[in-house]
């Protein structure tokens, strides 16, 4: 139960440094590591996720109008479906 419970906070953690503009845990400096992709993808009117871990948990993450949601000085959200 323990061990199900650390996968799901790395996911979940993974998932967040995934829309985090910027944000990165690579040890390595290179390409994309200045958060342009992000902030290319951030002027999508929706942004989909899917994701799989290698034990086949499968996640939706869904973010609705995040260029919008900077402009007016909101943190754009995101929704995580497990399925």
């Amino acid at each position: 139960m323990k061990y199900k419970m650390m996968v799901e906070a790395w996911i979940l953690n993974t998932i967040h440094r995934f829309f985090n503009l910027g944000d990165s845990n690579k040890s390595k400096p290179g390409i994309g590591e200045k958060g342009l992709g992000t902030k290319t993808y951030f002027k999508s009117d929706r942004i989909t996720l899917y994701t799989q871990t290698r034990d086949n948990r499968s996640y939706k993450v869904i973010m609705d109008n995040p260029w919008e949601c900077l402009c007016n000085d909101k943190i754009p959200e995101y929704t995580v479906e497990k399925f």
